[in-house]
C-alpha cells in the first residue's frame, strides 16, 4: 500500500502539511507519541501505525525516509521547507520550550532518539541544526530527487506555498478554502 509521508525537518510546516492531508481526507498521523510507537522508534523496529493510516509527517517519516521508501516503494514524499533564518529561531525556541517541559518515559526517549537521528543532538546548537538540516536536503535529493517529480515534493509552507502544489501532486482537486497555516 502506497503512503503520503511528510519528511521535512520539525519547525517547517509539517503540522499545517499534516492537517492540510487530513482535509484532503487522508489518514495520517503527526508525530504519533503512543507508546507503542516510541518502543519502535527506540529499538527501531517498522512502524506498526503504518499497517492502519495512510502516512505520517514530521520527525518519524523524516529520520527513515530511506527505509520507507523501500517499504512503500510507490509512495509519495513531501518534503517542508523553511528559510534558515526562521527555521533556526523557531527550533531553538521550540527546543528551550521541549528542555523546560520534558516528556514522560517511554516518549523522552522516543523524542531523544528521533532528535539524535535527525540533528546530531538532543538540544539546540545552530551550527549542528544547520548542518542537519544541509545534510538531510542532500540525502533526500540524492534518494527521492533522482526519482522524478511524481515522488517528491518540496513544499515551503511557511512561505505560502499551498494547494496549488499540494493537490496535483497527490492527484487531487483543490479545496474551495485556504491552505491550513498552525504555529
Amino acid at each position: 500500500m502506497n503512503k503520503v509521508l511528510g519528511i521535512g525537518l520539525n519547525r517547517t510546516g509539517t503540522k499545517s502539511l499534516n492537517k492540510a492531508l487530513r482535509q484532503l481526507g487522508f489518514n495520517v498521523h503527526h508525530y504519533p507519541s503512543d507508546s507503542i510507537t516510541a518502543m519502535e522508534v527506540v529499538s527501531g523496529r517498522p512502524y506498526s501505525i503504518l499497517e492502519r493510516c495512510d502516512g505520517l509527517t514530521d520527525l518519524h517519516a523524516t529520520v527513515r525516509f530511506k527505509e520507507l521508501d523501500e517499504q512503500y516503494p510507490g509512495s509519495k514524499f513531501i518534503m517542508t521547507l523553511r528559510w534558515h533564518g526562521t527555521w533556526l529561531d523557531s527550533c531553538r525556541r521550540h527546543f528551550e520550550y521541549y528542555k523546560a517541559n520534558p516528556d514522560a518515559q517511554p516518549i523522552r526517549s522516543m523524542s531523544r532518539t528521533l532528535h539524535l537521528k535527525a540533528y546530531g543532538a538532543d538540544e539546540y546548537d545552530e551550527a549542528t541544526f544547520q548542518a542537519a538540516y544541509q545534510r538531510h536536503s542532500h540525502e533526500v535529493a540524492e534518494h527521492l530527487g533522482r526519482q522524478g517529480p511524481e515522488k517528491l515534493l518540496l513544499l515551503d509552507v511557511v512561505g505560502g506555498q499551498g494547494w496549488e502544489k499540494l493537490c496535483p501532486f497527490l492527484g487531487v482537486p483543490i479545496p474551495d478554502r485556504p491552505f491550513p497555516v498552525t504555529r
